[in-house]
């Protein structure tokens, strides 16, 4: 049995099913809090921007979720 741990709250995820209870970003783990967490803090940083790019969203996804899981 494999045991999947969040990498952002380091709690075990029981059951773990794969876009069910946990997900994968950029080969982290996030528990279903935590994912929304990241989600809300990079949303609200992407409104504060006069101009939505992908690019730009894909930086701070990516610096967010290294921020949060370090």
């Amino acid at each position: 049995m494999i045991t999947i741990t969040c990498d952002a709250c380091k709690k075990a995820i029981p059951d773990a099913v794969r876009e069910k209870n946990y997900f994968v970003f950029l080969d982290k783990n996030l528990c279903l809090p935590c994912r929304e967490e990241l989600e809300n803090t990079v949303s609200e940083e992407m409104s504060k921007k006069s101009q939505y790019q992908l690019k730009e969203y894909k930086k701070l996804l990516a610096q967010t979720l290294n921020k949060m899981c370090g």
